[in-house]
This record gives structure tokens, sequence and C-alpha cells, in this order.
């Protein structure tokens, strides 16, 4: 998915201008094509979490913005140990 976005809208500061071209993935597939059309376009790409402790400048950021949204958690009890998977 790609839509026109500011860096404003992305943060918890609220500040910053917009980017070249953002784009949220949800699976592995989706990650992939989205740093193919990067490369492709020799755009940088800056991974974003939820935006929190993130700056940017309010001139915008001439990169792709890569949001993962990977959904799904897989919890395993083993003994005492417990793995967790998410994503």
């Amino acid at each position: 998915m790609t839509r026109a976005v500011t860096l404003a809208s992305l943060t918890t500061f609220g500040v910053g201008g917009p980017v070249r071209d953002y784009r949220e993935a949800r699976t592995p597939d989706e990650v992939r094509a989205a740093l193919e059309i990067a490369d492709a376009r020799g755009l940088a790409v800056i991974v974003l979490g939820g935006g929190s402790n993130v700056l940017a400048a309010d001139r915008g950021l001439d990169a792709m913005i890569l949001r993962v949204r990977a959904e799904g958690l897989v919890s395993v009890r083993d003994g005492t140990a417990t793995c967790i998977e998410v994503g």
C-alpha cells in the first residue's frame, strides 16, 4: 500500500514534512515487494515502528518509509521456557 503522508502524521512528536513514498506491509512478501520497489527507484528505506522517539525535519524526506504491520502472536511453553513468535 502506498499513499501520500507526512512524517508528522506518523510520529508522536507530530512534526515532520512529506515523505516520498510510504508503504505498509503485513506479510514477508509485502516487505520484499516494498524493498524491491525501493531498490528499483533508488530510494533509501527507513523502517518505522510506532513512531515514538522519532524527530523528523519539516522539509520532509526523500526516502521510502516502510511500516511493518505483521500480525499474529504464537506462544509455546516448554517446561520452564516460553517461546514467542510475533508476525
